[in-house]
């Protein structure tokens, strides 16, 4: 209490010789306690309503409570639409991100899918080949024909075949009496059949041991 009233009575001298060089002697102790009455001094100014020129970049000025600038106004809006920018941004990435991953595995599920080598089939529905080309020798008692083979072979993956090369082997009574290998070149496209004939030369005689089928031919 002394130290407020200290306070008071400094505030009241220094509203005294601040009336005194404006020279007006209007301001009496009772006018200035009634001024202060109910609320207190600008801890700034010091209810002197002015501050030292020399402390003027030194002191800071206070902006009363109810002053609008203290209350940003669309507040709500702002952070509103802060929050749905984000929001857009963040759920556009996702969406991005899972584009370019369903994407990436759809390419990859066709690029296997068309990629992926399947079955290259040759067969031959002929039944019945017939000789052609014979030859019979009775001195050196043997006897020579050949037999055109046809195939087809069907291509059902999806990308084109070379054909090269094709081995074939003649047996009769589980002997293998001659082996045929053919060079050549077939291109055949994806998804697709092709025929292609391959010509196998027959020997009976004594050194494949099928002379007695030599007697037969004679």
């Amino acid at each position: 209490m002394e130290e407020q009233e200290n306070e008071k009575n400094n505030l009241v001298n220094d509203r005294r010789s601040y009336s005194s060089r404006l020279g007006s002697t209007s301001y009496g102790s009772d006018s200035y306690e009634e001024l202060l009455r109910g609320s207190v001094p600008c801890p700034t100014c010091r209810g002197k309503g002015n501050i030292p020129k020399e402390q003027e970049g030194e002191l800071v000025a206070l902006i009363p409570v109810r002053d609008k600038r203290l209350k940003p106004r669309r507040t709500c809006l702002y952070v509103g639409i802060a929050v749905f920018t984000c929001t857009v941004i963040f759920y556009s990435r996702c969406l991005y991100v899972g584009i370019a991953v369903f994407t990436c595995i759809v390419t990859a599920g066709l690029l296997f899918f068309f990629f992926s080598q399947r079955d290259v089939t040759i067969a031959s529905n002929v039944s019945l080949l017939l000789p052609h080309n014979l030859t019979i020798d009775t001195a050196k008692k043997y006897v020579y024909f050949e037999v055109t083979y046809p195939f087809n072979i069907s291509n059902l993956n999806y990308f084109p075949i070379t054909l090269t090369q094709t081995s074939i082997a003649v047996q009769f009574n589980v002997k293998v009496i001659n082996t045929t290998v053919s060079t050549f070149t077939l291109n055949v496209p994806m998804r697709s059949t092709r025929k292609f004939d391959v010509n196998v030369g027959i020997t009976f005689s004594k050194d494949n041991g099928l002379a007695a089928m030599a007697y037969v031919y004679y």
